[in-house]
């Protein structure tokens, strides 16, 4: 029976543009990998390996500048992984599934089993705290971009002011030239008369 998680829909999304392209790097088509695999599992670390790159870079992706569209998909896609998940331990709890035995590393036989502790788990309301702790990440990430964000509008309020103030300076430099210029001319031409 094929797994219906196979036949979901791409996450939609813009890719992050990078300023240089590598081989080996967070390629669009990679970055389109890593949250498809994200939506069916529902682990950044995982995901990050089934594309062949680390978690550490996935999330140093999110930061980069243009990421809003990546951040919006891979939030999306984090909680579908969530339910899949979710979905998955509520049918083995339910239903139970074939576990292998292994003695000395070596499989010696599969036994059906139930999964009480998953159940208890489950009816217990842990679940509802992926969904606060994804909240609180996407929140921080947003609060993250947003000073960042501030920061780049400070900076080029500075640069502007600075070069309004620099503008400022030679103009009154100019001016001040000119009316020098001006004066010793007038002095000259004093001496000139007065020479006469």
């Amino acid at each position: 029976m094929p797994d219906p998680s196979d036949q979901q829909e791409s996450i939609p999304f813009t890719p992050v543009p990078l300023l240089r392209k590598r081989r080996r790097g967070w390629t669009p088509d990679r970055q389109r990998q890593f949250i498809d695999a994200l939506a069916r599992c529902g682990s950044v670390s995982a995901a990050a390996r089934q594309v062949g790159m680390s978690a550490r870079g996935a999330y140093a992706l999110l930061d980069k500048e243009g990421a809003e569209s990546f951040a919006d998909a891979w939030d999306m896609a984090a909680m579908m992984g969530m339910d899949a998940t979710r979905e998955n331990v509520i049918d083995r709890a339910m239903h139970g599934a074939w576990v292998p035995i292994v003695r000395r590393g070596q499989i010696v036989r599969m036994e059906f089993r139930y999964f009480d502790n998953l159940a208890i788990a489950l009816l217990s309301g842990r679940g509802r705290d992926s969904y606060e702790v994804q909240e609180e990440r996407r929140q921080r990430r947003k609060l993250r971009h947003f000073w960042r964000d501030e920061d780049r509008k400070r900076d080029e309020q500075r640069a502007a002011e600075e070069a309004a103030q620099k503008a400022f300076e030679e103009e009154c430099a100019r001016q001040r030239a000119e009316i020098e210029a001006k004066i010793a001319k007038q002095r000259a031409d004093a001496v000139r008369i007065v020479a006469f």
